[in-house]
């Protein structure tokens, strides 16, 4: 039996949580850290920020700012508020990785709708994306590094294609429910996605034409003509339940009745499942404790909540989906022993960090 945060409900089982001697977290103590350490800002500094952003790239093209949806509360209310509130003339994104829930794809097609928002929808080859997880389950031990890293790269891409500056998504540092050693977002890059797949060069081959290497990134940075990403709620976020209620009531989204986090991918209890089977708990556990964090629950509910729905159990999907990827049950069984810090991403090269810093000061100088 773990160990649990004595304020949120992280266990110690994670590799990346410590317990203090009072049985304080690490993800808690660097939240208060922060609180205590950051400058005191309103939520109309934030909101004035956030403003001054947009004022450098508004009325530069056809369109303001490009925004992924998935379907999800968190890119619908983002699509939400920078039409409504900010009037912005937007280009909406949609990855379709082939296992879209029926939900989201409503959710999107109403809110786009409604908010007068042109969509352009991205469907990579299904049998190249069947072999994709096949691949990065049997070497990686994780379902959900192709789509994290198809999806950021087509979004540049698709910026860049129709001259749009920002790209504005639905992250929120505050409310995130990865973490470090457990969730594959958090170390999936370029360098990664191609490390899984050394051995497949007619792949790799493929992928580079999609994919903008990390020195056209650096020239971007460089010379300031690349998109930029700006996470949204970073700067606006109302609460959680104060987000749904919003976007329930001016855009009709309609929530997912047996998930809280993500509802808009059918994999998505599959990516839990394999967290679970691996350390006893997935993001979820994550997630309820950022709303600890926040103020937003209290820990005895969150606790209850996230027993109840953290996936134990292979879900309904596993089956089909293995034969859908052509990975046997044995295969399957072995993937449990692999995981994704067995490759190399850019945050583990010393020479790319190097790199980065230096970028980064030459960009502070201008």
């Amino acid at each position: 039996m773990s160990t649990r945060c004595s304020k949120c409900i992280l266990p110690s089982d994670f590799p990346s949580v410590h317990l203090s001697k009072d049985g304080e977290c690490n993800y808690c103590s660097l939240f208060e850290e922060k609180k205590i350490n950051a400058p005191r800002e309103s939520n109309k500094d934030r909101e004035l920020k956030f403003e001054k952003i947009l004022d450098r790239f508004k009325g530069k093209g056809q369109y303001d700012c490009l925004v992924p949806v998935s379907g999800g509360k968190d890119s619908m209310y983002v699509l939400y508020v920078l039409a409504k509130k900010y009037n912005l003339n937007i280009l909406a994104y949609n990855f379709n990785n082939g296992f879209q829930s029926p939900l989201a794809v409503q959710n999107i097609k109403r809110a786009v709708k409604k908010l007068g928002v042109d969509l352009i929808i991205y469907k990579p080859n299904e049998n190249m994306m069947f072999k994709f997880y096949k691949i990065f389950l049997s070497q990686a031990g994780e379902i959900c590094g192709p789509c994290n890293t198809f999806i950021a790269s087509m979004a540049k891409k698709i910026a860049k294609q129709n001259g749009i500056r920002l790209i504005m998504t639905g992250n929120s540092a505050k409310y995130s429910s990865a973490i470090d050693g457990v969730s594959a977002s958090t170390y999936c890059d370029r360098k990664y996605f191609f490390s899984v797949l050394k051995e497949y060069k007619d792949i790799q081959d493929y992928m580079r034409n999609i994919f903008y290497s990390p020195i056209v990134h650096g020239f971007w940075k460089l010379t300031g003509t690349g998109p930029e990403k700006v996470d949204v709620l970073n700067y606006l976020h109302p609460g959680v339940a104060n987000l749904q209620k919003i976007i329930e009531k001016e855009i009709e989204w309609v929530p997912p009745s047996d998930e809280y986090e993500h509802g808009d991918c059918l994999l998505n209890l599959l990516k839990d499942y394999l967290m679970c089977r691996k350390w006893g708990y997935s993001e979820l556990t994550q997630a309820y404790s950022a709303l600890i964090r926040n103020g937003e629950i209290n820990r005895e509910e969150a606790l209850q909540k996230a027993e109840m729905e953290e996936v134990r159990e292979p879900p309904a999907i596993l089956e089909s989906f293995l034969e859908t990827i052509g990975l046997s049950n044995d295969e399957f069984e072995a993937s449990k022993k692999r995981h994704f810090t067995d490759f190399a991403n850019y945050s583990s090269s010393p020479l790319y960090i190097l790199g980065k810093k230096c970028l980064n000061l030459v960009h502070q100088s201008k």
